[in-house]
């Protein structure tokens, strides 16, 4: 962060190919610099100063409330406090996805009815009694079949979700 708000090149005296790791992270800055560049750290998201101070006001605020006697982190006041907060674009987002969300999640799940798997007739053996009671060697070769015969249910059950997910995002008008 300093090295970007300050403007600082620096140069590697070994073209670059420094290894950062925690033990050598202070060997060379600007190999330092690169590799969280690389990671994905952006130069136009720093913080300026004035925003870093603000945020460390901020976080000291909420460590002094919640630290009194009768602050309630977390319950009533947390919730009032964090609901302050946002914006009305903010508020107004949040009020639709919980509306999407109430239009098509069924706690009931009564559409869930068709996907249930199908009664086993058969339970297979632990791996280990089938060669103790004299039976078949080899344990895998009869409880394989019983594990692929579940592949067309979960099939099924994926789809059922995704469509789920799907009529969720329906109901959200960026996606619409």
């Amino acid at each position: 962060r300093r090295s970007i708000l300050k403007g600082v090149r620096f140069t590697c005296p070994l073209a670059r190919r420094c290894p950062v790791t925690k033990a050598k992270r202070r060997q060379c800055q600007a190999c330092r610099l690169q590799k969280c560049l690389d990671v994905g750290m952006r130069r136009d998201m720093i913080m300026s100063e004035e925003a870093l101070r603000r945020r460390r006001e901020r976080r000291g605020q909420r460590g002094q409330s919640g630290g009194q006697p009768g602050g309630q982190p977390g319950g009533q006041q947390g919730q009032q406090g964090q609901q302050a907060g946002l914006t009305a674009e903010q508020q107004e987002l949040i009020a639709l996805l919980i509306a999407a969300h109430q239009r098509t999640f069924d706690s009931s799940f009564s559409q869930f009815v068709d996907y249930w798997p199908p009664v086993r007739l058969i339970m297979p053996s632990p791996p280990g009694a089938g060669v103790a009671a004299g039976a078949s060697p080899s344990p895998c070769e009869d409880v394989l079949p019983d594990v692929f015969s579940m592949l067309p249910h979960f099939a099924d059950l994926s789809t059922f979700m995704i469509q789920q997910v799907i009529n969720f995002a329906k109901e959200i008008p960026v996606f619409r």
